[in-house]
């Protein structure tokens, strides 16, 4: 893998000195989501717990501003939700959108008894900050934090349609008429996103890139039943048959 030991040190998901990380309040803008794929993955969600028989106790990791934390909450579909995250301004932002359970931890490390919670939400991406040592840790640290039965929910874009379709370059209009210019490649096996921010289409500034592991299906199958996921099942966002060409996510739902 190419790069994999300076992008690990780098910590390039962190806030600088300077206190700017990739995840700013201007992510937010940037990776906003209709309401309608919140509330279909909401929908989801419920069914898994339907399944479960039990109002569980969720963790969700990686959780931000509680997008998927504060929709399972206001549908009363868990008993308790703790929102866990690295960045406490989105903490903040989730208590406002009505998660009062927050933590502000790494996902490496997580700060909890084994057997803490039922059910464990990694959704939008979050999985595949870190080098493969790393991101096998997530996964360890999930399934120790899991009662018995507990149920792993992981959301991952389906990287081999992204490959497949891929696009070097893209643009995003923000509300106050910058724009954010993407410049992308794929170094080994990370998906590297370069970002710059061109203020009223003159200026440009260089901001922190956003890199991530792609993972196939097979590789991501074989790291949750190393974790200890051996009940796997590997669907689309709607709880469907996952297809490589067509499926935009893909869901990994492991069973302890």
């Amino acid at each position: 893998m190419n790069g994999t030991n300076n992008m690990s040190t780098k910590e390039w998901y962190k806030p600088t000195s300077e206190n700017i990380s990739p995840f700013d309040r201007i992510y937010l803008e940037e990776c906003r989501l209709p309401k309608e794929r919140t509330s279909q993955e909401a929908s989801s969600l419920g069914a898994i717990i339907s399944a479960m028989q039990i109002k569980p106790r969720v963790l969700d990791i990686a959780g931000g501003f509680g997008r998927i934390g504060s929709e399972l909450i206001s549908q009363n579909l868990a008993y308790s939700l703790v929102n866990l995250d690295l960045n406490r301004e989105f903490l903040d932002l989730a208590r406002k959108n009505g998660v009062s359970e927050v933590v502000q931890a790494d996902m490496r490390d997580l700060a909890f008894k084994k057997g803490s919670f039922d059910l464990a939400l990694i959704m939008f991406t979050a999985f595949g900050y870190f080098n493969d040592e790393d991101n096998f840790r997530v996964l360890q640290e999930v399934y120790r934090v899991l009662d018995d039965d507990g149920v792993l929910v992981l959301d991952l874009p389906n990287y081999n349609r992204i490959c497949n379709n891929f696009s070097t370059h893209r643009e995003m209009l923000l509300g106050n008429g910058d724009i954010i210019r993407y410049e992308k490649k794929i170094e080994g096996n990370y998906l590297i996103e370069q970002r710059f921010r061109v203020v009223q289409n003159q200026s440009q500034k260089k901001l922190l890139p956003i890199k991530l592991r792609i993972y196939s299906v097979s590789e991501i199958v074989l790291l949750c039943q190393a974790a200890g996921f051996n009940e796997l099942l590997v669907v689309d966002q709607e709880l469907r048959g996952f297809s490589l060409t067509t499926s935009k996510r893909l869901w990994i739902i492991g069973t302890k």
